[in-house]
């Protein structure tokens, strides 16, 4: 079994679809694959659930959050799934494993920014002052992160793993 990190910075891709996959399995039992990224079956969403819940530290930012709430607005309210969502997702974050990494903008690096946009330069700073990896879905970031020396983790090493 591979070991994997045990804190993290979490990027916006991996922690919808674990969100996502986790609302619409409590409330309709099923996935709404049509609107995950990552995650296509069962398996998969176990495999991610399995390894969010293990570790000890998720660092999120509210960048993360806002890029959330906008990917979330996309979907039809079907059945009231904001109120769901969010009702879920609060409940969750309240964990004591996730905490909010606070960066100052202005120390951002501006390549990082032109590259990738606000929330991912974020991220990059962040992974650079605590030396902690972002487990990210986005292929450009993860390389631009072993370019610059960086730790990242794909989400892809998680979903195809096992954890038990």
């Amino acid at each position: 079994m591979t070991k994997f990190p045990t804190k993290i910075i979490m990027d916006t891709g991996p922690l919808f679809d674990l969100l996502l996959a986790n609302c619409w399995w409590k409330y309709f039992r099923t996935f709404p694959t049509e609107h995950l990224r990552y995650i296509r079956n069962e398996r998969q969403y176990k495999n991610l659930r399995d390894y969010i819940f293990s570790i000890e530290l998720i660092l999120i930012t509210p960048y993360v959050l806002a890029e959330i709430n906008y990917q979330l607005r996309k979907i039809k309210d079907k059945d009231g799934i904001y109120n769901k969502f969010w009702k879920l997702t609060i409940e969750l974050l309240k964990d004591n494993k996730f905490q909010e990494g606070v960066i100052k903008i202005v120390e951002i690096d501006l390549q990082a920014l032109s590259n990738f946009g606000l929330t991912d330069a974020v991220l990059i700073l962040l992974t650079g002052n605590t030396r902690l990896p972002i487990f990210t879905g986005d292929s450009p970031l993860k390389n631009y992160c072993k370019v610059k020396g960086l730790d990242s983790l794909f989400i892809y090493d998680i979903t195809e793993s096992k954890f038990r």
